[in-house]
């Protein structure tokens, strides 16, 4: 198994999108690892997060999403591991941008070029923050 990572570890009060990373040929298997290390204070502040893919580099679409972690929720460490040789499961490419159910992913066949999407939700006026990084791991 080969590591990248897609996000470098950091305290983030906006939402944002990492780097397009572009699969390795032959990919079989991925696994993505969600490392939270701190988490706003707030119950009701809220990280989401999604893997997205995108075969021409331009439109994006849901291949998967975390669970929310809450302003409360502490660190946390979290696995998403996606079969590119399962069956294609029906309505895959479906364009939808970061309208994912959270604890949802898409077994199947992926596009080459995936990129992280992830939201921050203030429920206040204190500048929820969260530390947070991604990392990749490719299996051929």
């Amino acid at each position: 198994m080969t590591y990248s990572t897609l996000i470098q570890s950091a305290a983030r009060i906006a939402s944002g999108v990492s780097d397009v990373f572009t699969l390795p040929a032959g990919t079989k298997a991925l696994m993505v690892q969600q490392i939270v290390t701190a988490a706003a204070t707030e119950v009701d502040d809220i990280l989401a997060m999604w893997l997205q893919g995108s075969l021409d580099g331009t439109t994006f679409f849901d291949i998967g999403r975390f669970a929310n972690v809450l302003g409360n929720g502490g660190v946390q460490n979290k696995i998403m591991i996606i079969s590119r040789e399962a069956a294609a499961e029906t309505e895959l490419l479906a364009g939808t941008d970061a309208s994912m159910a959270a604890s949802t992913v898409t077994q199947g066949p992926t596009p080459d070029l995936l990129r992280v999407k992830y939201t921050v939700t203030d429920a206040g006026a204190d500048n929820a923050s969260f530390t947070f990084s991604v990392n990749i791991g490719t299996m051929r």
